[in-house]
């Protein structure tokens, strides 16, 4: 996330709301676009072809580093090394830490995290996503009350907080159980900023709320429970409270509450083809 400079966000998050209304590319040529995932992911690998399209480019998709069972694999760093000779940019999914382990041999593009794991792990494209849907339903982080509901180890979740912080938000509350935050400290520099708490009704006053998720057995299912929105906990939200999630979604919303039009997932989803654009457009030099 710190890659990014607080000029940079400032452009991405106007350069999106230019493609929603329409805006042409201004990259020139269009670009090859290299799509190196190495761990499962729909939404971020399908944005990022979308969004290549959309800018006149080429998707150029790398799924796994070897194809037959009887061939090891190579190094994530020489596959990141060779696929740069080929493209304009490359965005990755990967299993492992996007660090200087993994890029030492100088790629010959940018490099754009579609998320990674690790001590450290980040989702910082995520992160600028869920920012641009605060700006245009809320006007932006400066000074709102955040809610986040699950993990507060999920990669989205570090970036997210890391970079609400850097905006300006008024606070953070992480609604989750005891059992997700054992061994877990709150991300750097955001320590003073973020409250565990275990109650809905401390949810109540949350301009923002974002359904992070749980991943598949961490807590019991009593706990899943506890932490999924229902009907009934949406009726404790203020009529202006925005509630997103960074999907997927297994069922960590009740079906029942998407029928609420302060659901704005999907919609969120949607805005975040123009996020992407802005993204190519940014490392590519356009912003310049």
């Amino acid at each position: 996330m710190d890659d990014f400079s607080d000029a940079d966000v400032a452009w991405l998050m106007d350069r999106a709301a230019a493609h929603r209304e329409g805006s042409a590319s201004r990259v020139v040529p269009p670009p090859v676009v290299g799509l190196l995932f190495l761990e499962t992911s729909l939404r971020t690998r399908l944005g990022f072809s979308a969004a290549a399209a959309r800018l006149g480019g080429w998707p150029l998709p790398v799924f796994e580093q070897r194809h037959s069972a009887i061939s090891m694999d190579e190094s994530v760093a020489h596959t990141v090394r060779a696929l740069s000779g080929y493209c304009d940019v490359i965005v990755t999914r990967l299993p492992v830490p996007l660090n200087s382990d993994v890029l030492p041999l100088r790629p010959r593009c940018p490099i754009l995290s579609g998320g990674d794991r690790g001590p450290a792990g980040e989702h910082p494209t995520q992160a600028l996503i869920d920012l641009f849907a605060l700006r245009n339903d809320l006007g932006g982080a400066a000074g709102r009350s955040v809610v986040v509901v699950g993990d507060p180890r999920m990669r989205s979740v570090v970036s997210l907080c890391r970079l609400l912080v850097r905006q300006g938000v008024g606070e953070i509350r992480v609604l989750t159980v005891p059992g997700l935050l054992a061994g877990r400290q709150p991300p750097g520099g955001v320590a003073d900023r973020v409250r565990a708490v275990f109650d809905w009704s401390d949810a109540a006053g949350a301009d923002f709320l974002y359904v992070a998720g749980i991943p598949h057995e961490a807590v019991s299912l009593e706990d899943r429970d506890r932490l999924r929105l229902t009907p009934e906990r949406l009726a404790g939200l203020g009529e202006g409270c925005v509630v997103t999630s960074p999907l997927p979604v297994i069922d960590e919303i009740d079906e029942e509450s998407w029928a609420d039009p302060r659901l704005r997932a999907f919609e969120h989803s949607d805005d975040a083809l123009f996020v992407r654009m802005a993204l190519l457009e940014l490392v590519l030099g356009a912003a310049g």
